[in-house]
């Protein structure tokens, strides 16, 4: 299945999936987890934060260089499947409709 279609990628959906089973995360551990590279991770990040699900906050841990983020999920999983479940119907409503005109 090709959850694109949907407006999610399999990367935003790994990511969802470990937020959801460990409430939050690094990404480094997401990468980890998933064997997945850091440009996927923190692409499918942004666009969970941009749709608003998930939400980060800078962690406090004392170190040089770049800070660590701690991504979390901004809403439940509930309302997320929801928002994925009003996209699928949209689609399916417009693919009925561009049927009827043929």
């Amino acid at each position: 299945m090709e959850f694109r279609e949907f407006g999610i990628s399999k990367h935003e959906l790994k990511c969802l999936k470990h937020l959801a089973h460990n409430n939050f995360a690094f990404s480094r551990d997401i990468e980890l987890q998933y064997n997945m590279r850091q440009p996927e991770v923190s692409i499918a990040l942004k666009k969970l934060r941009e749709k608003g699900w998930v939400k980060y906050i800078v962690s406090e841990e004392k170190r040089r260089g770049r800070p660590k983020y701690i991504f979390f999920l901004a809403k439940s999983t509930d309302d997320i499947l929801k928002e994925i479940e009003s996209t699928m119907k949209q689609k399916l409503e417009k693919l009925k409709q561009e049927l009827n005109s043929i």
